[in-house]
């Protein structure tokens, strides 16, 4: 009866916790891309390019800050793998907006066929989409306290790169991006 007392009392103190801080995802945004030196071939099937990308990052909770360690960005094209990049760790108090910007670089990197196809194709029409992928491990903290840390994932999809006629060039297209976040 104890033990089953016990398990009771702690259940109640854990929502009690819950209800008072509320604790909220962050959200992402895809506020700029720049792509430089783009080159596709699809004889050797490989990409080259340097991609920035600047993501707004909101903290929409009232009493918990949040702290990204660990944080790791890849850059795709559909499911296939272009490039990767870390992160510097920071840190976000209540209601706070963050800028955070991640650099990727491919050099003849290897995609295969029927990826590099597919971005020639669309390189033709104007406008490549990536998709940007985010891992972090997240801390959210009050004062002192924290709650256990946990794995943020960040998905941003079909971001366009609108390409200008000659060198290689691109800018974010049609303007800023939401992502998906899920913890």
């Amino acid at each position: 009866m104890a033990m089953i007392a016990l398990f009771v009392i702690v259940g109640c103190i854990l929502l009690v916790v819950w209800l008072i801080l509320r604790p909220k995802v962050p959200d992402f945004r895809v506020d700029s891309l720049s792509l430089s030196n783009f080159n596709v071939s699809s004889s050797s099937q490989s990409v080259t390019g340097t991609w920035s990308v600047g993501f707004m990052v909101y903290n929409p909770n009232k009493k918990l800050s949040i702290r990204y360690d660990d944080v790791e960005s890849s850059i795709y094209y559909g499911p296939g793998f272009i490039s990767g990049t870390r992160i510097p760790p920071f840190a976000q108090g209540t209601k706070d907006r963050t800028s955070v910007n991640a650099t990727f670089s491919a050099a003849n990197s290897f995609v295969g066929a029927p990826m590099a196809r597919g971005i020639d194709a669309d390189k033709a029409r104007g406008s490549v989409s990536f998709n940007v992928r985010l891992l972090a491990k997240v801390e959210f903290l009050r004062g002192g306290w924290r709650l256990r840390r946990r794995l943020l994932k960040v998905l941003c999809r079909g971001v366009a790169v609108s390409l200008l006629s000659k060198g290689g060039l691109g800018t974010l297209g049609g303007g800023s991006r939401d992502c998906q976040v899920v913890v």
